[in-house]
């Protein structure tokens, strides 16, 4: 299921184009890597990353944060764009 519908009604068998669910590791909660989701969701000009997809701790990034924070993972993986384009992986 999916929350992609209009107000967030849940959608049956319908991927939401808007939303990925990543597997991450939680440092808090513990377990093996990749066992906690992390649920990334566009909502208009906004992007919501929920821990655990439970809606207990939403993070919210406007378009400023979101791009500061794609610079800076672009940076730390070594994709940032060099003159002559991307850099290789």
């Amino acid at each position: 299921m999916s929350t992609g519908g209009e107000g967030g009604k849940l959608v049956r068998g319908k991927r939401d184009p808007n939303r990925r669910v990543i597997d991450v590791h939680c440092s808090q909660h513990g377990g093996p890597r990749g066992f906690t989701n992390l649920a990334a969701t566009k909502r208009d000009d906004l992007i919501e990353l929920d821990p655990h997809v439970t809606g207990g701790c939403v993070i919210i990034l406007d378009e400023k944060a979101a791009t500061e924070l794609f610079d800076t993972l672009e940076e730390w993986l070594g994709l940032a764009t060099l003159p002559d384009g991307p850099s290789p992986r």
